[in-house]
C-alpha cells in the first residue's frame, strides 16, 4: 500500500506543534485513504525542543531523525529522506512543508 510522506527540516522548533495539528487537520478534513508519516529532520542549529513523549502520542505518524550537520534552507536534510525513500519506498509519494508554513 502508498504512503505520503511528508518531509519538514526542522530549524523553528517553535512551530512543531502547530505544523502536526496542520498536518492532522488535512488529514481528517481530506478523509485520506493514505497512511501519513512525517519525517522531522532536525538542524544542528534549531534550539532545544520543548516537546514531551506525549508528542509522538499526539502524532503517532511522526518521525524525528536529529541531523549530523547543517544545511542551508534545509535542501541537504530533506535530500537525505529522499534517499531513504528512493532506496525502501520507491512507490510511495511525498511531500515538501518548510517548517514556516501549514498544511490545508
Amino acid at each position: 500500500m502508498s504512503r505520503l510522506n511528508i518531509i519538514t527540516p526542522l530549524t523553528r522548533g517553535e512551530n512543531l506543534l502547530a505544523l502536526g495539528s496542520s498536518i492532522r487537520k488535512a488529514i481528517e478534513l481530506n478523509n485520506y485513504n493514505l497512511p501519513v508519516k512525517w519525517w522531522i529532520i532536525i538542524d544542528p542549529n534549531c534550539p532545544p525542543l520543548e516537546y514531551t513523549l506525549d508528542f509522538f502520542s499526539i502524532f503517532p505518524w511522526a518521525n524525528m531523525i536529529v541531523a549530523n550537520n547543517q544545511a542551508p534552507a534545509g535542501h541537504k536534510h530533506r535530500n537525505y529522506v529522499l534517499d531513504i525513500l528512493e532506496k525502501n519506498y520507491p512507490d510511495e509519494y511525498f511531500y515538501s512543508l518548510d517548517d514556516d508554513n501549514l498544511l490545508y
